[in-house]
């Protein structure tokens, strides 16, 4: 009894150790860091680090493929949902694939745009449009309207879009005491069942 008691006591405190990890969707990971555990995607705190005005579409590539930070170059436009029409609005049921559109129905509509603007854990969020690096063949790629949310095609040439970078995954790796705490919570557990099973020698 005692020892089911005591196992039952190691998970739930492994439960607790881990609760602020899996419940918020939006965790600031530092260092200009967010990290969208719904999506499993690591966003740039600044909407805007790349100081462009409106730029074309290759331009926010090649700015995008050759950023680092953090200790991380895999950095990347958001993705579009190209199993949507050309001109679709985002919902909690709608173009469920755009990666824009998932923080827009999150945080909905940003109420501000500028250096100055928050929305959510962000800032600098430009007016209007994000560039993203979904094609729709060579001339054409996708535009998130970040104030209303809506998924659009649109000339690559076009100095139409902002740059907001994005990659796939986590910067971080589980805390040290809480990865302690599940050890230990292991060891307890497996200790007390070799215990119960074990013979007593006398």
């Amino acid at each position: 009894m005692k020892n089911n008691f005591f196992e039952w006591m190691l998970m739930l405190a492994l439960v607790l150790g881990f609760s602020s990890t899996v419940t918020a969707a939006l965790i600031d990971r530092g260092n200009g860091m967010i990290y969208d555990s719904d999506q499993n995607l690591t966003w740039l705190q600044d909407a805007s680090m790349s100081d462009f005005d409106a730029e074309d579409w290759h331009a926010a590539m090649s700015w995008v493929d050759n950023l680092n930070h953090g200790g991380f170059s895999d950095w990347r436009l958001p993705s579009a949902d190209l199993t949507c029409a050309s001109f679709s609005w985002i919902s909690a049921n709608t173009c469920t694939g755009n990666e824009l559109g998932r923080l827009f129905v999150e945080l909905g509509a940003p109420v501000d745009f500028g250096s100055s603007s928050s929305w959510g854990p962000f800032n600098d969020v430009q007016y209007f449009m994000y560039w993203s690096n979904t094609e729709y063949g060579s001339e054409l790629a996708s535009l998130f309207l970040i104030d209303v949310g809506v998924q659009i095609e649109f000339n690559k040439s076009f100095r139409a879009g902002y740059v907001w970078a994005v990659r796939s995954g986590d910067v971080t790796v589980a805390e040290p005491g809480a990865l302690l705490l599940l050890l230990t919570g292991f060891a307890g557990m497996l200790t007390a069942k070799y215990r119960r099973r074990s013979p007593i020698l006398v």
